[in-house]
């Protein structure tokens, strides 16, 4: 809804048609809402079998996911180089949560990974690449208004969210949902506020990226806000957080992987043309795409 509505001011409250021909084109919109929601449920599924910090890691294989998707069935062209800095990513992921695994799996008896956790984990990660590479091709289509494209993926997603949440929540009353969030202090209302509102705006630059460049690109992204929440954490909260060799180690990967993958790009090939005052006894020009 937030979306929805930053996506609305942005486009001085201008709607797209209504005509019943643009709403049938539109209903492309509806399939990554779908999956979305889908993925929504399982992560919560997962986070009930394994702690947060296991599942993300789980997860974190979608970036290589993405860039198989983008090599093999997209055709595009990607490097070794780059799927090894894809990989560094991953791992970075790994490396920066290992001190809470560890921690968490120190005490005795602590519970192993489920396998319903890493099936769910695959499934998860397959449907995100899926939905968010199928967004991309959305957004990167020529002739469409880019505020447009916006407008009904929030929107299909605000009525796929409020359906899904009117079938789980049949027999529950509003004071079920809400829970004991209007007991809360003034401070902590205004920060979930506030994380609602920014989480919006996230979610528009995310868009904004998928426009522009692709889903690698914001999976690094979100892992170096990741890396600098950390820091900033470990600097506001020290008695929660500590900068640990873990997370020194994992911004290393990361940078490595996030410099593999924009500076070991496949060279542009390079196109032979004659240009038409050029003679037979001169060469051909060469020029690169």
């Amino acid at each position: 809804v937030i979306k929805l509505v930053f996506t609305l001011f942005r486009s001085k409250f201008s709607f797209p048609s209504f005509r019943s021909d643009n709403l049938k084109q539109s209903m492309k919109y509806l399939l990554p809402s779908l999956l979305y929601a889908v993925n929504n449920n399982i992560y919560f599924a997962g986070l009930i079998l394994v702690p947060p910090p296991v599942w993300l890691i789980l997860c974190s294989f979608r970036t290589v996911v993405t860039a198989s998707i983008y090599k093999f069935f997209l055709k595009r062209e990607v490097t070794t180089m780059q799927f090894v800095g894809a990989f560094l990513i991953v791992l970075s992921i790994a490396v920066a949560k290992a001190g809470d695994i560890l921690h968490a799996t120190s005490g005795p008896g602590s519970p192993s990974i489920p396998p319903a956790a890493f099936l769910l984990a695959a499934i998860a990660s397959i449907n995100s690449v899926c939905a968010a590479i199928y967004t991309e091709s959305l957004f990167k289509k020529e002739g469409e208004n880019f505020l447009d494209q916006q407008f009904w993926l929030y929107f299909y997603g605000m009525f796929v969210a409020s359906g899904v949440h009117v079938i789980t929540f049949t027999g529950s009353s509003l004071n079920v949902v809400m829970g004991n969030l209007p007991d809360a202090a003034t401070l902590v209302q205004v920060l979930l506020v506030a994380a609602l509102i920014f989480g919006g705006v996230g979610g528009l630059v995310v868009a904004a990226i998928l426009k522009k460049l692709d889903n690698i690109v914001k999976e690094y992204s979100g892992a170096t806000a990741n890396m600098f929440t950390a820091v900033c954490c470990s600097f506001l909260f020290p008695e929660k957080f500590q900068f640990t060799i873990y997370i020194f180690l994992a911004m290393c990967l990361l940078f490595t992987g996030i410099y593999l993958y924009e500076t070991r790009k496949a060279k542009p090939k390079a196109i032979i043309s004659i240009s038409p005052d050029a003679s037979d006894d001169k060469l051909p020009l060469v020029t690169t795409s």
